[in-house]
């Protein structure tokens, strides 16, 4: 807490899972984490949260941090929070889909905002890729992402049409467990789109993600506690050559 207050970020945002069981010790111990911040916290929700899908676990969570899926702005920067739960079990559930649609939209025609922030727990940029395989594979729960996400292709292909001076990042929670890998960072060859994936697993990896936005609108990403190593030296020539699971 004392590290986190000392950066002094405009805000944090977890990728969801942020307890094991939606129990009250658990909320607890996340609330006197959060409430002793300096900055407003958000979460992408994860599956955990959930717990048994019993309608009091998801309310008590929302006192917590109100809905599941929302988006704020900030400057040029528009930050879409998915439910990526709520897709994985329902596919394109209509009132969360409908929202992601129209704020995406909203992203691409405005001529104010330039970078958006697609942040969701589970890996939904990569599921549906074969080009992202082996980035499933090495997520904290690979069967969470078998034939889910599919129809975030066409929204992603969607960011083809972009101009140049529009990024997008897609940012997600569900790795860092010791049988997973800390970070992944990985640009689209076709420009324009970021993936990225991190997560505190209790492990000597576990670190914080830093991201920045310079006066150009140009964004960076900096991994506290994992030394001198530049978060893009963790994309998939690292992990298909180095992590040892790969060669199962």
């Amino acid at each position: 807490v004392e590290l986190f207050n000392q950066i002094k970020p405009e805000f944090l945002i977890h990728l969801g899972d942020i307890y094991q069981k939606p129990i009250l010790e658990d909320i607890d111990a996340i609330d006197s984490f959060n409430n002793n911040l300096s900055f407003p916290v958000f979460n992408a929700i994860g599956n955990h949260e959930y717990g048994t899908g019993k309608n009091y676990e998801i309310e008590n969570y929302k006192k917590d941090f109100s809905d599941t899926f929302f988006s704020f702005s900030i400057g040029n920067s528009l930050f879409l929070v998915v439910d990526s739960q709520q897709y994985r079990k329902y596919s394109m559930e209509a009132e969360q889909h409908k929202f992601v649609i129209s704020e995406i939209n909203k992203f691409k025609y405005s001529e104010q905002l330039k970078n958006l922030f697609i942040l969701s727990h589970h890996l939904i940029w990569a599921a549906s890729s074969e080009y992202f395989s082996e980035v499933i594979k090495l997520s904290n729960a690979p069967y969470h992402h078998s034939g889910k996400f599919s129809e975030w292709k066409s929204i992603i292909d969607s960011f083809d049409e972009l101009t140049a001076d529009k990024n997008v990042f897609f940012l997600s929670g569900d790795v860092g467990l010791k049988s997973s890998i800390p970070y992944f960072y990985e640009e689209d060859p076709r420009g324009n789109r970021t993936y990225l994936a991190t997560g505190v697993g209790d492990t000597e990896d576990d670190s914080i993600l830093i991201g920045a936005i310079d006066s150009d609108n140009k964004v960076s990403f900096h991994p506290l506690k994992l030394g001198d190593k530049n978060i893009k030296h963790y994309g998939l020539n690292y992990w298909s050559k180095i992590h040892p699971r790969l060669a199962l």
